[in-house]
């Protein structure tokens, strides 16, 4: 299982909101993830960095369109 692939499987909110911001921003790099207890990258400074929230309803939305 390549990185990509075990990523997803093992983080399925945060790929779903990645996949979101990539219909948008289709070269968006993600540096650090968490989803329980698993994590990626590195924890960036957070005085350097904008973090979005995401409305889930909207999400769900779009994926029924």
């Amino acid at each position: 299982m390549d990185s990509k692939t075990k990523n997803r499987h093992l983080m399925p909110e945060t790929a779903k909101v990645v996949d979101y911001f990539r219909t948008v921003f289709p070269k968006i790099k993600v540096l650090y993830a968490e989803e329980g207890q698993y994590r990626i990258g590195k924890k960036p400074d957070p005085s350097k960095y904008v973090v979005p929230c995401i409305d889930e309803r909207k999400l769900e939305k779009r994926k029924k369109k």
